[in-house]
């Protein structure tokens, strides 16, 4: 337990460190890596279709759920006369940020230390599967699968590097060495195909400006790093048309390129100057995977990445089976003309490809975490590669996300990568944590909520931090995971702390405490 100072300190910091800092839809970060344009598109034909009355239905939109939280925090600070927790103050602020998506998306939160003697430090869910405002319906835990869309994007760039490692390409090399152009491009669905990315022949257009082309010369480098310039087809009006016209439509890797083939590139491929966000750049990766493979991308993933880390509720929907009996959490948007939308288990899903058509649970995507970039899945070189922060933007490297949180004792920083819907899979160095999960509704900012978590933790965990703890190899031991039963799931109300579980939340020199939930032993 907290002493009266302590206790004093933990009302301070739980009311500070949850204050809502940013309220517009994307914050600054966020516009340098997430695929902010697809909310922007989205919303925007919305409120066309709204004011031109032509049927869009009369769904949430970004302002009504933009709400202040400040004086709900105050108001809960005085009912409860403070939190006496640290695993209260870490369920509240995921309370908190699951208010924002009304009936529309749960929560989840998962945070683990990479170091053996501290293991799980918190697991907590909010909200319901389907609907939070419907008391029949179950409860989310935090063990649920839920779609994870760009964090994707690692398993991608991680796949990548590992053909490096092995010297089956260079990060240099120009996707001529891999793909084929043609001007008359044919779509691969009119076609018979066996590939998920549906060939090896894209439009040689995907790449022009000021009437010259670029595509051949695109390198594996720029197509990581977002600084190629390929437009993003998620951008783009007559792609979402054709996104929203069937829902059951399986889109091949290839048959989002047509689109950005037709409009000019954002710049020229760049020398690291420029920086543009698009997922087409990792439709053609996924490309050049299969081609080096000669296996679906699915395949690729599983034999080099789910099994090997054992993985077990990993998979790349849509394109295999699901390993999980669980049921998947709803993940929630505004999809242009359609209103709000429950996006799970959708086919037209599939357009997100080699970008982030995955499902996943917030304990996997820790020991991904862990694994990238502390251990053995790729090599010492190629993550410092991924770290480049120097090219493009100082909050990309190549499939990895940067971006830093100021405490009142340090500067913390995040590695790691966000996707539509609020997924977040992100590692703190000088935390030593992995803080994963998703809020489920893509009119939320999950920043808000990983801001508030990491002062609180950084004010309960100042320890000793090891500055080479990317750079270094651990032995195996030091990369733990929680075993299967250790810890036990305690079921919550419909609308909070749903199967909490807490663990040592301040290390060796900072006692115990202990969650509402269910602990790790």
């Amino acid at each position: 337990m907290f002493g009266s100072a302590s206790l004093a300190r933990l009302l301070i910091c739980s009311v500070a460190v949850l204050q809502p800092l940013v309220l517009q839809l994307v914050s600054a970060h966020r516009e340098e890596y997430s695929p902010r344009d697809r909310n922007h598109v989205a919303a925007r034909r919305w409120r066309r279709l709204q004011e031109a009355d032509a049927g869009a239905p009369p769904n949430l939109t970004a302002e009504s759920t933009r709400v202040d939280i400040w004086p709900q925090i105050e108001e809960r600070v005085t009912q409860q006369g403070g939190f006496t927790e640290v695993a209260d103050a870490l369920q509240a602020a995921l309370d908190i940020a699951v208010e924002y998506n009304g009936a529309y998306g749960s929560g989840i939160l998962r945070i683990e230390s990479s170091d053996r003697d501290v293991g799980l430090l918190f697991a907590g869910a909010s909200g319901n599967v389907k609907n939070n405002s419907d008391p029949s319906d179950e409860a989310t835990t935090y063990a649920m699968p839920f779609e994870i869309a760009s964090i994707g994007k690692m398993f991608t760039a991680a796949v990548i590097l590992q053909l490096r490692d092995e010297g089956l390409l260079d990060l240099d090399d120009t996707i001529a060495q891999y793909l084929s152009f043609s001007n008359q491009f044919v779509r691969p669905s009119e076609l018979s195909v066996t590939s998920e990315g549906g060939g090896f022949v894209i439009p040689a257009s995907l790449h022009h400006y000021d009437g010259d082309i670029y595509t051949a010369n695109l390198t594996i480098r720029e197509l990581l790093s977002h600084t190629s310039g390929v437009v993003d087809y998620w951008e783009l009006e007559e792609f979402w048309d054709d996104y929203e016209a069937d829902a059951d439509r399986y889109w091949f890797g290839v048959d989002t390129l047509i689109y950005p083939a037709e409009e000019e590139a954002r710049f020229v491929p760049s020398d690291g100057s420029n920086f543009h966000y698009t997922d087409t750049a990792y439709v053609v990766l996924g490309l050049v995977i299969e081609r080096i493979e000669e296996k679906k991308l699915s395949q690729v993933y599983r034999e080099r990445i789910f099994d090997p880390l054992r993985l077990n509720s990993t998979y790349s929907q849509y394109r295999e089976t699901r390993p999980s009996v669980k049921r998947e959490v709803s993940r929630y948007a505004i999809e242009g003309g359609l209103g709000m939308v429950d996006m799970t288990n959708t086919l037209r899903n599939t357009a997100e490809w080699a970008g982030g058509c995955m499902a996943s649970d917030a304990g996997d995507l820790a020991l991904f975490l862990f694994r990238l970039l502390n251990g053995s899945l790729v090599s010492l070189e190629s993550r410092q590669e991924m770290q480049r922060f120097d090219i493009g933007s100082p909050s990309y490297g190549l499939g990895l996300s940067k971006q830093t949180i100021e405490t009142d004792e340090e500067t913390v920083t995040l590695l790691g990568h966000s996707g539509y819907g609020q997924a977040f899979a992100y590692f703190s160095p000088e935390l030593r944590v992995a803080i994963t999960g998703s809020l489920n509704n893509n009119l939320n900012s999950a920043n808000q909520l990983l801001e508030a978590l990491v002062k609180a933790l950084a004010y309960y965990n100042p320890k000793p931090i090891n500055d080479d703890v990317i750079d270094d190899d651990p032995i195996d031991d030091d990369i733990i995971r929680l075993p299967p039963g250790n810890t036990t799931q305690a079921q919550g109300s419909n609308n909070s702390s749903n199967g909490t579980a807490a663990g040592e939340a301040g290390g060796p020199n900072k006692g115990s405490a202990k969650g509402k939930g269910a602990r790790a032993k």
